[in-house]
């Protein structure tokens, strides 16, 4: 997916949602990444709660920073 993000992805919980999001944070390969990717991806969330949506910010990062 490229281009601009919509400002209104629902990224509120779903089983699949939650599911999804447990097998991914705990993919073991996440022990790999640094505290600034961490705190990058935090903030990433962060902000596109708070209607800051980066240019270039793809789904599939927001779901990946999630």
């Amino acid at each position: 997916m490229s281009g601009e993000l919509p400002p209104n992805i629902d990224i509120r919980d779903s089983f699949a949602r939650r599911a999804n999001h447990f097998f991914t944070v705990t993919d073991p390969r996440n022990i790999l990444l640094t505290n600034e990717q961490l705190e990058n991806a935090r903030k990433t969330v962060h902000d596109y709660r708070q209607g800051i949506v980066p240019p270039g910010l793809t789904e599939n990062e927001l779901w990946r920073a999630k």
